[in-house]
């Protein structure tokens, strides 16, 4: 449903949660989620979701359920999609809201009046065309289309991992690691998201399984072995039993799967690869993680005994 943004009910800065006021002209909206104090065309509705659109300056495709609650019908977003202004005047007003760093009102002005509705087009694919504006010159150009693209790749990876649950936060996190290339990043590696503080091998499994991800995967075996030695250090554990760990990872990797999905050599693998790089260590029929195995030793020489017997 093509929808604009109205105006912030609430907005959670950690974790992106937000309850918003749109505005469509969609005949979609079931009329016990109309705004009755909207009297104006068209009509106005609730939605609540994560790190959803705030801005009056483009339209937003959204796609949800509606659901009700204490306050009443509202959209539950799922996923949404921003949808660029095709008007010159929506176009001139995208361009000088300060969404990229370069193009204020009167440079807007004299792009538009220059390219008109073929704007973004020249953006996107003739954008040496723009050193034909007075006042834009190489550096000032390489400037708006950093701007312009690193906004356009953290919109399209916002929209893409919103129904992932992933905070803004940890979508700048990826953003910041990968650059331009996050989006095809996740969807094409999405194990390397394992390699980003804070993010757990679930959420990362979710949007691997969204992208076809191979299960056997060795990254996805290697996130699976840390999130399950993260689990059994909660517990107060520092080590495992080898045979015991790999087979509570070899059953984590093949649940909701109809077979075997990862076989127990191909945990086996990881483990060894994992111990050779010195990031776990192997003894007496134990597994420790580096730093444990270091806390350990530690221990061990300050008493005065071998450590690990």
């Amino acid at each position: 449903m093509k929808c604009r943004f109205v105006k912030e009910i609430f907005h959670n800065k950690d974790n992106g949660y937000c309850i918003f006021v749109y505005h469509t002209e969609s005949t979609e909206v079931p009329e016990a989620a109309k705004d009755p104090n909207y009297k104006g065309k068209g009509t106005r509705f609730t939605a609540t979701g994560t790190g959803l659109p705030d801005t009056e300056r483009t339209e937003a495709e959204l796609t949800g359920n509606w659901v009700r609650n204490k306050y009443g019908l509202q959209l539950q977003v799922e996923s949404y999609e921003e949808i660029l202004p095709q008007t010159k005047e929506g176009i001139r007003g995208y361009l000088s809201s300060g969404m990229i760093k370069g193009i204020g009102p009167k440079m807007a002005e004299l792009i538009v009046e220059k390219f008109g509705t073929r704007t973004f087009d020249v953006l996107d694919n003739y954008p040496d065309s723009l050193l034909e504006i007075k006042g834009i010159t190489r550096k000032k150009l390489d400037g708006i289309l950093l701007s312009y693209q690193g906004s356009h790749a953290m919109r399209d990876l916002a929209a893409y991992l919103t129904p992932f649950k992933v905070t803004p936060k940890k979508i700048q996190k990826i953003y910041e690691e990968f650059g331009n290339a996050a989006l095809d990043t996740v969807k094409n590696q999405p194990f390397v998201l394992c390699k980003i503080s804070g993010f757990g091998f679930l959420t990362v499994d979710e949007i691997a399984k969204a992208n076809k991800g191979k299960p056997d995967d060795p990254l996805r075996i290697e996130g699976c072995i840390w999130y399950c030695m993260e689990q059994d250090m909660q517990e107060g554990n520092l080590f495992q039993d080898k045979q015991q760990f790999q087979r509570k990872v070899y059953e984590q990797l093949n649940k909701g799967y109809q077979g075997e999905a990862v076989t127990e050599m191909a945990v086996y693998k990881v483990l060894y690869q994992l111990v050779k790089d010195k990031r776990m260590y192997y003894e007496s029929g134990a597994l420790y993680p580096a730093n444990m195995y270091g806390y350990e030793c530690g221990a061990a020489k300050k008493a005065g005994i071998p450590a690990y017997g």
